[in-house]
């Protein structure tokens, strides 16, 4: 049977999810979407389960018009793409396109400049990935980072004692120039 015959006469029986972000990828396009589509669809047209997924070959739909077939061998993969033709790649992309860039620029958040202070705490002991920080404004040096079950007790060197403290009263520079 030629591969066109099958393409044109897969069941509808084993319609698949489709992930929009893996044809995304396809094109170079890494951001995602988390939204609903409806014009992309995909069924299997030789399908078998690899641990607990489904994989094989797929037909991809746009719009109910055949635009390319998909081959995963395994469940970890990649799913590779070979396209019917240039323009329907091309429309596909384009589509995808639409859809992860649709969101208007008026809602993104845009920050208002305000006063941060000098510095910054940690909430948890093991948060600290500094060496160094500031114990009643006075630099003090990290020692010790206790874990599992004291999340907020560090040992630190002040004046050349050796002190326990809270996480949460040692303060942190902002990482500038």
């Amino acid at each position: 049977m030629k591969l066109s015959d099958i393409i044109t006469n897969t069941n509808p029986k084993l319609d698949t999810w489709v992930d929009i972000n893996d044809l995304a990828a396809e094109f170079g396009i890494n951001d995602t979407f988390y939204g609903s589509q409806d014009r992309i669809t995909c069924r299997f047209f030789q399908v078998w389960q690899c641990t607990d997924t489904w994989v094989g070959g797929r037909v991809y739909f746009m719009d109910n018009e055949p635009v390319c077939i998909s081959f995963q061998a395994t469940r970890k993969s990649a799913e590779r793409f070979q396209w019917i033709s240039r323009e329907l790649a091309d429309k596909v992309r384009n589509y995808i396109l639409e859809l992860v860039f649709s969101e208007p620029l008026d809602t993104l958040e845009y920050f208002e400049d305000c006063e941060l202070g000098d510095s910054y705490t940690v909430e948890y002991s093991s948060n600290i990935i500094h060496k160094t920080g500031l114990l009643n404004g006075v630099e003090v040096e990290i020692v010790k980072v206790y874990q599992y079950p004291e999340f907020h007790k560090v040992q630190v060197c002040s004046n050349g004692s050796l002190i326990d403290v809270d996480c949460r009263e040692l303060h942190f520079k902002y990482n500038t120039i």
